[in-house]
């Protein structure tokens, strides 16, 4: 029987250039997201899955921001279609998880498109025909929610009630549903600071 396909190993081998011995855990989950979003969008893209215009948006407006990131993106893009074009699976969770013996290891949860399509993971809620309902305690809030709602295509209702606790868990769903990360972020350039807070330029410190 064919053993089934360990994601978390496949996902190493695939970010493993961009990875470097010095990387603190940080860096190193951050690293790891982007290789997630790339693939994604790669799987997404394939297999013309509701997610791709969301996934596309989200890297175009990376790429934008950040020369370095285009390289980036494009090298991984044909590496996905060079080395990783036999592994076919949506990637919907990377986490970092501590063992019990103080060990690390890289989890990875995945799903065919097939049966991201038969879920329907996010065509159903948010539509017309079942909003997401939220709760919150302000209308500041509700303002915050309506906008990620509104850049995102998800109708929602939105109830203002202070004195009960809030529930966004609808919005949630629907993040998670997409297979992203809430921040897409490269690890910094080679000239930016470190993220270690040593004051030193990413490339003379973490970055070597």
């Amino acid at each position: 029987m064919k053993e089934p396909v360990r994601y978390s190993s496949v996902l190493q081998d695939f970010i493993h250039p961009l990875l470097n011995e010095k990387d603190t855990d940080e860096i190193f989950l951050s690293k790891f997201k982007v290789a997630e979003v790339i693939w994604n969008y790669c799987i997404a893209k394939e297999f013309h899955l509701p997610v791709f215009a969301e996934l596309e948006k989200i890297i175009t407006q990376q790429n934008d921001l950040d020369r370095e990131m285009k390289l980036v993106f494009d090298t991984f893009v044909e590496s996905k279609e060079t080395y990783f074009k036999q592994y076919k699976n949506f990637i919907t969770k990377v986490e970092y998880r501590i063992k019990a013996d103080g060990s690390k290891s890289l989890y990875v949860e995945s799903v065919h498109p097939s049966e991201f399509l038969k879920n329907n993971f996010m065509s159903k809620l948010g539509s017309k025909e079942k909003p997401a309902v939220v709760r919150v305690q302000t209308e500041e809030r509700a303002k915050e929610l309506l906008e990620i709602c509104e850049q995102n295509g998800w109708q929602v209702i939105v109830g203002i009630e202070p004195e009960k606790e809030e529930n966004t868990s609808d919005v949630r769903k629907l993040q998670k549903g997409l297979g992203l990360v809430s921040k897409f972020q490269m690890p910094p350039s080679k000239n930016a600071p470190c993220t270690c807070g040593s004051g030193k330029q990413y490339k003379r410190c973490c970055g070597k």
